[in-house]
């Protein structure tokens, strides 16, 4: 459990940048449409995050997410985000929808529903495969992964190799 303190500390490492981007992880975003939503790079939105990572400590993408959103109820500050909308419907360029005259609503951004991503621990991202391996062993996790995959693939080519040599010498005559 963060103490006000430590999340003040905490808030307070943050650039403007890197809070627009959390906010919007913290929202369930994946880097595309993050990027796509501030107009950036996906590589941008990544290194953004991979450097909030390093700053806090954090292992992955969902603890930093997690961490962000206590450290700002605690401080009272709001992750809310407004969505844009169309001037010539609200009459404003607030991006509030306005219901009546005497309340008035922001709707968020609906959050996708992704079955079984959550049970594979999987950081919400669109491809998932290395980007997984990367964040929770890092670039070394992925060398070695390979290297697994290289000496897993040789294997398989030496058995074939051997049941061939093995069919050839019980169907060949002689």
């Amino acid at each position: 459990m963060l103490t006000p303190q430590k999340a003040q500390d905490l808030l307070a490492q943050l650039t403007s940048k890197q809070t627009e981007v959390l906010v919007l992880l913290s929202h369930h975003q994946t880097t595309k449409e993050i990027a796509r939503e501030l107009g950036l790079s996906p590589n941008t939105v990544d290194q953004r995050i991979m450097a909030v990572r390093d700053k806090w400590g954090t292992s992955n993408r969902k603890e930093t997410a997690r961490l962000f959103e206590e450290a700002t109820s605690i401080c009272g500050e709001s992750t809310h985000i407004t969505l844009g909308v169309d001037s010539s419907v609200t009459g404003a360029d607030t991006g509030e929808i306005i219901v009546d005259a005497q309340a008035m609503f922001v709707l968020p951004k609906p959050r996708r529903f992704r079955p079984y991503r959550d049970w594979l621990d999987i950081s919400n991202r669109d491809g998932a495969g290395l980007d997984w391996v990367d964040d929770r062993f890092g670039k070394p996790g992925r060398v070695v992964l390979v290297f697994v995959i290289a000496v897993l693939i040789s294997l398989m080519l030496l058995s074939s190799l051997a049941v061939a040599d093995a069919l050839q010498r019980l169907f060949t005559p002689g």
